[in-house]
């Protein structure tokens, strides 16, 4: 509780699970082990599963209808995890996100799709949580 403000959390609805992952954006003082991890949690704060963490750019973190992590990034790839944090899918929005469109700026979640805004102003989205093609 005393490291949220270190971390990026996503909630589930109606008491769901909660994520935590490092915010890689914050200056964080060196304590115990320096690989960041996914956690996840239940609403009460008991660890449920946790994994090492290696991505970077993560630009938004929500549920989605089926209680499915989704993590967005700003090269446009989008990767679900279960709640015990196995990873479910991985796909990216659309090649040109980071290949013409210098990467993505800002990403809107809903239950069951994202859309992404890039440097160049162009919006992406995407009807599925599952795969891409929707764009």
């Amino acid at each position: 509780p005393e490291r949220l403000h270190l971390s990026v959390v996503a909630g589930a609805p109606y008491g769901g699970p909660i994520a935590t992952v490092r915010n890689e954006h914050v200056f964080q003082p060196v304590r115990g082990n320096l690989n960041p991890e996914l956690q996840t949690w239940t609403s009460a704060g008991r660890l449920v599963a946790s994994r090492p963490w290696v991505h970077t750019g993560l630009l938004a973190m929500g549920w989605s209808s089926q209680e499915r992590l989704v993590c967005v990034f700003t090269n446009g790839v989008v990767r679900t995890f279960s709640v015990m944090c196995e990873e479910l899918h991985h796909f990216t929005v659309d090649e040109r996100i980071e290949k013409t469109e210098g990467g993505a700026i800002l990403c809107s979640l809903w239950s069951s799709g994202v859309a992404l805004l890039t440097r160049k102003h162009t919006l992406f989205a995407n009807h599925s949580m599952t795969r891409s093609g929707d764009a």
